[in-house]
């Protein structure tokens, strides 16, 4: 009875010490996309904008910021009153999970421009289109993750997404 006592109280105060290894964590792995903005109308690709990013399996998120702020007249006592709108790309990615052969992303990308004013007095317009998607994308295939037709215009913006494994 003394032994099983003994044994059982060893197991107890000793089992949480005994062949305890450090936990390592993987090295992260980085993957390069390539994402490509293209606006096409009646099929014909107007144009393609091209951006890279390279992403890490460390659970940190990647972005791209590319753009402008313009300036418009507004009325006002003075003829030197403007306001300024931002336009351009903007794209936030996340790796969510990765295999041999592709990934799991997460991404959020807005995408603004100036419409064609046709009325020089009025403030300009802006295109704007947001995707908010989680998507797969196979290696070294180009992969169209999102399209949206323009909401007054014929023309369609398309993001496509090429992901590449870095060693």
């Amino acid at each position: 009875m003394k032994f099983l006592i003994l044994s059982l109280a060893t197991l107890v105060f000793a089992g949480p010490g005994m062949a305890q290894t450090p936990e390592t964590k993987p090295e992260p792995k980085f993957y390069k996309l390539d994402i490509v903005l293209k606006e096409l109308e009646a099929g014909k690709v107007l144009t393609s904008r091209a951006y890279v990013i390279l992403l890490s399996s460390s659970g940190y998120s990647a972005s791209v910021r590319t753009g402008d702020k313009v300036a418009f007249p507004t009325a006002g006592p003075s003829s030197l009153n403007f306001n300024f709108v931002d336009v351009g790309v903007n794209i936030d990615c996340k790796l969510l999970s990765s295999t041999a052969t592709e990934l799991g992303l997460s991404l959020v990308a807005d995408v603004s421009s100036l419409a064609d004013n046709k009325n020089g007095n009025m403030p300009p317009t802006v295109n704007q289109t947001r995707w908010s998607t989680q998507a797969v994308v196979p290696f070294r295939k180009p992969t169209m993750i999102a399209s949206a037709d323009g909401a007054s215009s014929k023309r369609q913006t398309q993001l496509e997404i090429t992901a590449t494994p870095l060693q």
